[in-house]
């Protein structure tokens, strides 16, 4: 399995929906597990491919969350995270 980095854009925000959402930390390591075991789950950027998107799951009331990743043979990048709502909108 590979190492999980959040990179600062994300971990700030992270740390924002964690106030917002009860059930963030319960999304987040779910998606932490599945990136680590398989990066390719996530879909490739037409415009930048070493760039992937991941959709994860909504948890309660914790919305899905678009999260902006890289990866090599080690490491997971975590670049960004985005509730779908606010996409969607």
């Amino acid at each position: 399995m590979r190492t999980v980095i959040e990179q600062p854009n994300f971990a700030d925000d992270l740390d924002g929906y964690r106030k917002v959402y009860a059930e963030m930390e319960v999304v987040y390591d779910s998606l932490c597990f599945t990136l680590a075991e398989n990066p390719r789950q996530g879909a490739p950027m037409r415009e930048a491919p070493s760039f992937r998107l991941y959709k994860t799951k909504p948890e309660g009331r914790t919305p899905a969350f678009w999260i902006l990743f890289t990866f090599d043979s080690e490491r997971v990048y975590l670049h960004s995270i985005e509730p779908m709502r606010d996409i969607e909108e």
